[in-house]
């Protein structure tokens, strides 16, 4: 097992969405010496120092499950075209929550400000209520 900063164990952190994103976050991880395991539909293309990069596909229970297997902590940055965010994601969702749930993994999630919706100019903080009017706000909130 690798160990991490601060002499603790590292576990395996699950980068799922091999975007700029989620491609940044997995060398990141991998720098601070967690097992990284990055996961994309396709499987190939580079991966940062220390990452093993594998195909996986989350859309549905069965593929999170299985990208996500033996995870202690799972990071989601997929994303889909930008037209099919509104069909596609709410699934995306669902599967990857249901296995991160299944596996007693802690999930982290990257996601967008859309369900803020319009502040007019207000300071955005963790107490900011939600007002997306949107599609996608809504969607996503």
């Amino acid at each position: 097992m690798t160990t991490a900063t601060h002499d603790t164990p590292a576990h395996l952190h699950v980068v799922l969405g091999a975007g700029p994103a989620g491609t940044t976050l997995a060398g990141e991880l991998a720098r601070r010496g967690h097992e990284v395991r990055l996961v994309d539909r396709s499987g190939t293309g580079l991966a940062p120092a220390g990452v093993t990069r594998v195909r996986g596909d989350v859309s549905t229970p069965e593929g999170a499950r299985q990208a996500i297997r033996g995870a202690a902590v799972v990071h989601h940055c997929v994303n889909v075209a930008y037209h099919l965010q509104t069909a596609v994601l709410p699934g995306v969702q669902e599967a990857v929550l249901r296995a991160a749930e299944a596996e007693g993994a802690r999930l982290v999630v990257l996601d967008t400000l859309y369900p803020y919706g319009e502040t007019h100019g207000e300071v955005m903080t963790e107490s900011t209520p939600w007002r997306a009017t949107g599609a996608k706000g809504l969607m996503r909130a």
